[in-house]
């Protein structure tokens, strides 16, 4: 048996689900793609109006962001639009390394976009994928910013108030004095995403790009059960966002030898899982051991049979074991919106419950 969990109970909703304590004290998502998002504050605010690049004042905007994966830095994401015949610019510099890390004036890459960056519907936006023809070469731990410059009029839409990335801050600069980068005051962080390209080879899912995750691990607190004595089946409902073919997901797994991990994807109804399989997969535990002594990661599993997703369509992943498997949890509060957490585990009466305080497992889904 491997010694990483130890099962106990604690309530939840005056239910039971079946938590197992870890022995870890670290929580790093460790990357399994070749295209992968590294860092994100994911949260787009479009409730007001958009913060200007470029325009009359040359204005510049920033995001200061802390690598996580070691690889190719090959694009950013961002909720941007542009007028007709704006050229947006986008750069990945250096940043300050005190007293609060900020944009450098050394230029790591840079491109130039004229084209796919027209207005938003009002009320909404997206990401876009903002592509370098030269990436840059990054590792664990570098702190760099991403810059934003226009030949005409652009907009970002803000992320919400408060500090939500940890990894850096947003910055203006414009040519009213004293054009030096000042901190946005109520909303610190952009909505972005980084996406680094990793060693190929390494990963079955690397012709795959992520589409949803829940990226953080918090390996501090107990991993949930799947399977055991509670016979405890965990599922997560997902929203995709990219058209093509769900050809697997990614989550901080460990089973117990001799025990088989069983991935479902299924439909929903009412925001939970309906019971309906599209497609499943068998996993060997041997393939999927204890992570003591090192931090948790995520680890990939593929389908047999790709399931074809579009935009808005909600699926949920569930996980279920004969044996003993433990899925380590997402960080308090509700961290992915694209859908919720559940269980379904004995001796409470059959049926899914949501998962209160950590609302949402650590994941990822993967499109080609």
């Amino acid at each position: 048996m491997m010694t990483l969990f130890r099962p106990r109970e604690r309530s939840l909703r005056l239910l039971r689900t079946c938590v197992l304590p870890v022995v870890l004290i670290m929580a790093t998502a460790v990357p399994i793609s070749a295209a992968t998002v590294d860092q994100e504050q994911p949260t787009i605010d479009v409730s007001g109006a958009t913060l200007s690049i470029g325009s009359g004042l040359n204005q510049l905007i920033a995001q200061v962001f802390t690598v996580g994966i070691s690889g190719l830095l090959s694009e950013v994401r961002l909720p941007v639009n542009c007028a007709a015949g704006t050229n947006l610019i986008v750069e990945i510099r250096e940043a300050t390394s005190h007293p609060v890390p900020q944009p450098s004036s050394i230029v790591l890459t840079s491109e130039t976009f004229s084209t796919g960056l027209g207005r938003f519907p009002a009320g909404s936006a997206t990401f876009r994928r903002l592509t370098f023809s030269t990436p840059v070469p990054v590792s664990a731990g570098n702190v760099l910013a991403i810059v934003l410059r226009a030949t005409g009029v652009c907009g970002v839409f803000p992320g919400p108030t408060g500090d939500p990335y940890l990894g850096g801050h947003s910055f203006y600069q414009n040519s009213l004095p004293p054009s030096i980068w000042l901190p946005w005051a109520t909303r610190d962080d952009l909505p972005f995403q980084t996406v680094v390209d990793v060693p190929k080879g390494k990963d079955p899912l690397r012709k795959s790009v992520v589409d949803q995750r829940q990226p953080d691990i918090d390996a501090s607190v107990g991993g949930l059960s799947v399977g055991g004595g509670s016979e405890q089946v965990l599922a997560q409902v997902v929203t995709a966002g990219l058209a093509g073919r769900l050809t697997g997901i990614a989550v901080p797994v460990a089973c117990s030898t001799g025990s088989n991990l069983i991935l479902e994807i299924q439909g929903v109804v009412g925001g939970q899982p309906d019971g309906v399989v599209a497609t499943s997969v068998t996993i060997g535990g041997t393939s999927l051991p204890t992570f003591y002594p090192a931090s948790p990661g995520f680890r990939p599993l593929v389908l047999g049979t790709p399931v074809p997703v579009v935009p808005g369509q909600e699926f949920a992943v569930v996980l279920r074991s004969s044996g003993q498997c433990a899925v380590f949890q997402g960080p308090p509060g509700d961290t992915y919106l694209g859908g919720d957490g559940y269980f379904d585990a004995r001796p409470n009466p059959p049926g899914w419950v949501a998962l209160t305080g950590r609302n949402d497992l650590p994941f990822e889904t993967y499109v080609d």
